[in-house]
């Protein structure tokens, strides 16, 4: 997000920053508005690589379709989008880093496809490179905003969006089956934003992925001895405990609950006594844990999964590598 103009302008980006976590988002806005109060944490270097890959990956496929003979226009980041309107006229086979803006969203776009078929106007599909090696459900909210863009600068929204896979794979799908979805996401981001800077904003979830912001997140969460430090609570556990008068990790891990309405005696048994466990393990070296026995009617779950010991056991961790070429170093 940025201002322009004193409008404030959001990317596809920014609303895949806010699926993942609104809180995310929320500080987001509060850095763009304040610089000189927040500290996002540094960037990762590993992050930094993949997208050093990301880049190499996109300009090896704008290399492939250079050689194919197709007509390409690249479109320079300097008066993009007057560039961009002038090639979307024009009809080229493809539109690279097509400037697009379109209300309060604006963005480049990898790829734009020439649809040829009985149009008056050309019409275009929009392409995305990933480095993934499968498609991720959060591509396509990008995709659809790019496509609303693309629409408002047209009056032609695109059939279909496709993603260029790490793999050189293509996958391509209908943007109409993904509309509605991008539709909820987007007007929810939009609401928070207009909401802004009333009250503290969304609370960081525990589990969820805050980007730059995890360490504030953290702290914050430590700070308001938040019920989401509790290890595989729910969202709907919390709201249920919270309105039983019970709203911090310490408040469970003192009392059981008693009866709480929506879970069961048996899931408010296991929040307490883990609730209690990491209480107990604060300011430990090591954190406390308890061996748990198999229930009766799934004996083979957990580490009864386990066979009887061996002094032949081997113990072998694998891990995958994303800057290693095939993706796998052993």
């Amino acid at each position: 997000m940025r201002f322009k103009n004193s409008q404030l302008i959001y990317s596809p980006t920014d609303l895949i920053v806010f699926l993942e976590s609104p809180f995310a988002s929320w500080m987001d806005r509060r850095y763009l508005e304040n610089p000189d109060s927040l500290a996002p944490d540094e960037d990762d270097p590993m992050l930094k690589i993949l997208q050093a890959r990301g880049h190499a990956h996109e300009g090896k496929y704008l290399t492939t379709i250079q050689g194919s003979g197709q007509n390409i226009c690249e479109i320079p980041h300097a008066d993009g989008l007057e560039r961009t309107r002038e090639a979307l006229k024009q009809g080229p086979d493809v539109i690279y880093q097509a400037h697009l803006e379109y209300g309060e969203f604006a963005g480049y776009a990898d790829f734009l496809r020439r649809v040829h078929g009985p149009f008056a106007e050309p019409r275009y599909a929009v392409w995305d490179t990933k480095l993934a090696r499968h498609p991720k459900p959060y591509y396509l909210i990008q995709l659809c905003c790019y496509a609303e863009m693309l629409e408002g600068m047209t009056g032609a929204c695109p059939d279909v969006i496709g993603v260029i896979l790490g793999d050189e794979s293509e996958h391509e799908y209908r943007t109409r089956d993904f509309w509605f979805y991008f539709q909820h996401i987007k007007r929810r981001f939009l609401e928070l934003m207009a909401h802004y800077p009333q009250g503290e904003g969304p609370i960081p979830e525990a589990s969820a992925a805050h980007g730059r912001w995890s360490s504030y997140a953290e702290r914050w969460l430590l700070a308001q001895d938040h019920l989401s430090q509790v290890a595989n609570i729910g969202r709907g556990q919390i709201r249920k405990l919270e309105d039983s008068g019970i709203a911090t990790l310490q408040a469970l891990a003192r009392k059981h609950p008693g009866r709480v309405k929506g879970i069961s005696e048996a899931v408010l048994t296991r929040l307490h006594q883990q609730a209690g466990l990491q209480v107990r393990s604060q300011g430990l070296e090591r954190p406390l844990y308890e061996v748990l026995a198999a229930p009766e009617d799934y004996p083979g779950l957990g580490l009864a999964a386990l066979p009887p010991a061996s002094a032949a056991d081997v113990f072998f961790d694998m891990e995958g590598f994303p800057a290693a070429n095939d993706w796998l170093e052993y």
